[in-house]
């Protein structure tokens, strides 16, 4: 015999299938998932070109860096101290970490995406205070690990 099924519930499921605004997100999500992809994708042929002014133009300063020592954040005002330090930043297991994820299997969340186990984290930048008007993705924060 098969369960039945009430039908307040089934109102209830077609309820929230049918709102629109329920696709919507899906839809919003969907698409914020698939940008965060075709970023990544553009920041690995960064580095795989070795080219060190586009991977500086995928950066949004203040770059927070946190350092594995537990000492604290180190924190990068500008697209020059950025430069300056970049080896010491994009050290070989942050690249490597950059270049082994997969586009299609990016963790992300409230705060943005990461790469590996958040060694990168990137996420939209803000064009106004409200934080309404998204701009375009850009790296925010590296861990050391």
């Amino acid at each position: 015999m098969a369960p039945m099924i009430s039908r307040s519930i089934l109102v209830a499921l077609a309820a929230f299938v049918f709102v629109p605004g329920a696709q919507a997100e899906q839809t919003s999500y969907e698409a914020q998932l698939e940008g965060y992809s075709l970023f990544l994708v553009k920041v690995q042929q960064a580095f795989r070109a070795g080219d060190r002014a586009e991977v500086l133009g995928l950066i949004r300063v203040p770059l927070r860096v946190n350092q594995p020592d537990g000492k604290g954040p180190v924190w990068y005002r500008d697209i020059h101290q950025v430069k300056a330090s970049f080896d010491v930043i994009f050290d070989r297991q942050t690249i490597d970490a950059i270049l082994e994820q997969s586009p299609e299997s990016i963790f992300s969340r409230d705060i943005g995406a990461m790469v590996g186990v958040g060694e990168v984290w990137f996420d939209n930048t803000c064009l106004d205070e409200a934080c309404e008007k998204l701009g375009p993705v850009k790296i925010y924060a590296i861990n050391h690990m």
